[in-house]
C-alpha cells in the first residue's frame, strides 16, 4: 500500500482520548507511531482476521440498510469503476467463504426509518441479521435496548485497524458498545470534511501559496475570512446578494456547526465511565460568534441552504462551480461529483484552525457504522460476517477509495493528496452528534448557531443533563 494508507490507518488508532482529536497528548503520540509507520507497513498489510473456517449452507445473510446515496459502498454491480467492481468483490469473497448470500434490504422511501428496526426487534421477528447506515441514525434502536453488546463478541476484534478507533471511541456509552464502525463502513471516510478552494478564482486574484500556508500550519479561519471577504462582489450591482453574485465562501449551517471538535473540543467528556457535559471556555464562545457572523451577518457567504428551510445542494454547488466562490466547506464525497470533476480546478484544504496555537488541522466526519440485532437467528454468524467486512473492506475496498479513485482520479494535483494525508491524521466524530436524535442536534451542532452562546448553553444545560442522566439509565436497564 502506499503511503497515504499508512498515514489514514495510524490516524485511526491514534485518538488516544475519549472524545478529542487534536489534543497535545495526542500529538505526542501521533508523532511517537507515525515515526514507526514507514516501518511497520509490510507487517500491517500482512495482517489478517482470526475468524475460523464455518459453512452456513446457503443461508441468506439479510442487511438492513440505511446506506442514503452510498450504495455502491454496499450491494454494487460490476462495472468497471475501482470502488464498485472493489465492494462487489469483497462482497463474493465474503459470501463464497462462509457459504451465504447477502442481501441488503433498503429504500428510499423509508430512509431514517428506526422504526422498522425497533418494531421487528421487538416482534422477535429475526428479519435482519445485521443493519449498517448512518450512525447517528442507527443510535434510536441502541437506546431502546434493541442492539447486541459488542465489547465481548468472541469473533469481533475491534482492535485490528479495520475498524475506525476515532469513530468506536464515541459510540461507547460507558462500557457499552451497541455499534462498531470500520472500513465495511466506508461513507465515513467520504463524509470527512474539507475546504475546497477555485484554484483558477485564486489564480485570477493573486491569491498563491495556499498549500505552502497548510504545510506550515498557518492555516486559520481568519485568514480564510479575510481572503473570501476581499473578493466578494454584487455582480449585477442591484444591491441584493444572490446565486448570481461572488462569494468568498459556500457551505451550509449543518457542516459549520459541526466542525468545532477539530479544534480538539468535544461537547461530552467521559469521567471515570460516566459521561459529563464539558461546557464551554473563551475559546468556543469566540469560534461560536465568529462562525454565526460569517453565517448570518456577512455578505461574502452563500448558503447552501438555511437551517429549517428546505436543503438546496445544487445552489451551493453551481456558485462554487461557476467561479463565485473561492471556498467551499464540504465533505470529501463531492470530490466524486460528476461536474466537480468536469471542473477540475479545484484543490483541497483542510478545516482551517479556530486559533493559532491549535496543534493540529483536523476534520470531523458524519460516521457510518453497523450492529446486530438482538433477535438475530445466529449471534455468531453475524459476528463473523460482520468481521469478514470489515476486514475485507480495509483491505481491498478502502485502498480502491483513497489511494487510486481519490489520490489518482478525484483530485487534481499531488498537493491536494498531501493535504488529504494530513487531514485524515486528525479525524473526529463527537458523541452528541452519534446521539443527536436522543439529545437533541442543537447541542452537536451548536457551535456558530446562536447568538448568544452562553444564554443558550445555560437554557439547555439542565435538560441535556437530564438527557444524559437518562441515557445511562437505560444502558444499564438493558446491558446491567
Amino acid at each position: 500500500m502506499k503511503k497515504a494508507i499508512v498515514f489514514f490507518l495510524t490516524a485511526a488508532l491514534l485518538i488516544p482520548s475519549l472524545f478529542s482529536c487534536g489534543s497535545g497528548e495526542a500529538a505526542e503520540e501521533s508523532e511517537t507511531v507515525s515515526q514507526t509507520a514507514e516501518t511497520t507497513v509490510e507487517s500491517e498489510t500482512e495482517l489478517t482476521d482470526s475468524l475460523p473456517e464455518r459453512d452456513f449452507g446457503g443461508a441468506d445473510f439479510r442487511v438492513w440498510c440505511d446506506t442514503w446515496t452510498y450504495e455502491y459502498f454496499y450491494d454494487p454491480e460490476l462495472t468497471g469503476d475501482v470502488v464498485e467492481d472493489a465492494a462487489y468483490n469483497r462482497n463474493k469473497t465474503v459470501e463464497e467463504r462462509f457459504n451465504i448470500q447477502l442481501v441488503f434490504d433498503y429504500d428510499a422511501t423509508r430512509w431514517r426509518d428506526q422504526n422498522l428496526v425497533i418494531n421487528s426487534v421487538m416482534a422477535g421477528s429475526g428479519a435482519f441479521d445485521m443493519v449498517t447506515g448512518v450512525g447517528c441514525y442507527l443510535t434510536n434502536p441502541a437506546i431502546a435496548g434493541c442492539y447486541y453488546d459488542l465489547t465481548e463478541a468472541e469473533y469481533l476484534d475491534i482492535d485490528k485497524p479495520w475498524y475506525a478507533q476515532y469513530v468506536l471511541r464515541n459510540l461507547y456509552v460507558g462500557d457499552v458498545l451497541l455499534l462498531v464502525s470500520g472500513y465495511y463502513d466506508m461513507p465515513t471516510v467520504a463524509r470527512a470534511q474539507v475546504t475546497y478552494y477555485n484554484t483558477e478564482m485564486a489564480e485570477d486574484f493573486g491569491i498563491e501559496g495556499m498549500y505552502d500556508m497548510v504545510f506550515a500550519g498557518d492555516w486559520t479561519f481568519d485568514i480564510m475570512l479575510s481572503l473570501g471577504e476581499s473578493v466578494a462582489a454584487d455582480l449585477n450591482g442591484d444591491g441584493k446578494w444572490t446565486e448570481a453574485d461572488r462569494y468568498g465562501i459556500t457551505s451550509q449551517w449543518d457542516v459549520l456547526g459541526l466542525i468545532y471538535p477539530t479544534s480538539g473540543y468535544s461537547t461530552m467528556t467521559s469521567i471515570d465511565g460516566s459521561l459529563r457535559l464539558s461546557g464551554y471556555d473563551e475559546n468556543l464562545i469566540a469560534a461560536n460568534d465568529m462562525l454565526y457572523t460569517l453565517m448570518y451577518d456577512t455578505d461574502y457567504y452563500y448558503s447552501g441552504y438555511t437551517k429549517g428551510q428546505a436543503h438546496n445542494y445544487e445552489n451551493m454547488l453551481n456558485v462554487f462551480l461557476d467561479k463565485r466562490a473561492l471556498f467551499f466547506l464540504n465533505s470529501v464525497s463531492y470530490t466524486s461529483d460528476e461536474l466537480m470533476r468536469d471542473m477540475g480546478t479545484y484543490g483541497i484544504l483542510p478545516i482551517p484552525k479556530f486559533r493559532e496555537d491549535q496543534e493540529h488541522y483536523g476534520a470531523h466526519s458524519s460516521a457510518f457504522a453497523s450492529a446486530i440485532p438482538m433477535d438475530v437467528p445466529d449471534f455468531a454468524m453475524s459476528t463473523i460476517v460482520l468481521e469478514a467486512l470489515e476486514y475485507s473492506s480495509w483491505k481491498t475496498v478502502l485502498p480502491a477509495y483513497y489511494d487510486t479513485a481519490l489520490s489518482k482520479k478525484f483530485l487534481n494535483d499531488e498537493e491536494s493528496v498531501q493535504i488529504l494525508d494530513l487531514i485524515f491524521q486528525n479525524v473526529c466524530f463527537d458523541f452528541t452528534y452519534a446521539f443527536h436524535q436522543f439529545f437533541g442536534v442543537d447541542l452537536a451542532l451548536s457551535v456558530g448557531l446562536h447568538e448568544n452562546y452562553v444564554s443558550w448553553y445555560t437554557s439547555q444545560q439542565s435538560a441535556n443533563e437530564a438527557k444524559i442522566e437518562e441515557l445511562q439509565k437505560s444502558m444499564e436497564k438493558f446491558y446491567g
